[in-house]
């Protein structure tokens, strides 16, 4: 089937009936059209070949592929584009901020963060990816970096696999959208909401004999009664555990005791749909605090979704 160039009509017709202003909806609409494109390239080039001489790794020093390098470079080509996008942060890009010319005069001005693709190594075996988002408030031009989950205005991710997903949060509801088979549009179907408890739990075994005796004994009690899934892709794992209820974790180690997941690339977005469908997030230290604030660049581990392994994650209950 020959694809078309992706219209967003059907997606933009559901935001505007949930109220989001124009200019977060333009924003939306770069995103969404974006990932179709993303779906699109993986679908007839899904492959994962070094990146060129003098890319090979990002400025966290972990290993980007072509694919990283050409999703960075295409979402924050495209949002660029959007007028009311300041600054656009993403985790593969050389600096933590890219702050663009004449914006600086706007009243509504937002702050673009991305994972642009989530689960990469996945590729070279036919595995799923993902691209997770968040649009919050720009702050980081005024060079304050004090706050973070509370100044969410909307968030979600795209899951590339069998089929292409968008997942939207805004403030009151969670909805999913899927591709057509052309890759042209998302349709609204369904809306998502988190079970108090579920059968998943979602961790990466493999990393137990790197953890604490109290992280082994955390991960026993959310173990205890559920499933393991885990893919290697966050946004999957994650998804997952939204529509069936449960845990995903990735626990801190005795080697990296504040965690390894990107705060606002990944944590803020995600905890963001998680309390907006009904569950919660939390790090070691107890729940994510309403405002949920730190560094662009921070790092923590997480335990996120339904309200009831995520107590007893942090043996509440």
């Amino acid at each position: 089937m020959t694809s078309r160039e992706p219209s967003g009509d059907a997606l933009q017709a559901v935001l505007a009936r949930q109220a989001m202003p124009g200019p977060q909806l333009e924003v939306m609409s770069a995103i969404a059209r974006t990932g179709l494109t993303v779906a699109a390239h993986l679908r007839a080039k899904g492959d994962a070949a070094p990146a060129p001489a003098g890319e090979s790794t990002n400025r966290f020093a972990d290993e980007q592929s072509s694919l990283d390098v050409f999703t960075d470079e295409l979402f924050r080509e495209r949002l660029g584009a959007v007028p009311s996008v300041a600054v656009v942060a993403t985790e593969e890009s050389p600096a933590a901020t890219i702050p663009l010319a004449g914006r600086e005069a706007l009243s509504e001005r937002y702050l673009v963060v991305l994972d642009p693709l989530d689960g990469s190594k996945n590729s070279p075996v036919g595995g799923t990816l993902g691209s997770i988002f968040a649009v919050m408030r720009d702050f980081v031009t005024a060079g304050d970096e004090s706050r973070g989950l509370a100044d969410v205005i909307f968030a979600g991710y795209l899951l590339y696999s069998w089929e292409t997903v968008l997942v939207i949060a805004t403030a009151t509801e969670v909805t999913q959208f899927t591709a057509g088979p052309d890759l042209a549009e998302f349709f609204e179907t369904g809306t998502l909401r988190l079970a108090t408890d579920g059968p998943i739990y979602s961790v990466n075994e493999g990393l137990r004999p790197g953890w604490s005796d109290a992280t082994a004994a955390s991960v026993d009690r959310i173990r205890e009664g559920r499933s393991l899934r885990y893919t290697g892709c966050l946004v999957a794992d994650f998804h997952r555990v939204l529509k069936e209820g449960g845990i995903y974790a990735y626990p801190a180690s005795v080697s990296r005791p504040e965690g390894k997941i990107r705060l606002f690339y990944e944590i803020f977005p995600l905890a963001h749909v998680a309390r907006t469908a009904g569950g919660t997030a939390a790090t070691g230290a107890g729940l994510l605090p309403p405002a949920g604030g730190g560094k662009l660049d921070g790092i923590s581990e997480i335990y996120i979704g339904s309200e009831v392994p995520v107590r007893q994650a942090l043996g509440e209950s």
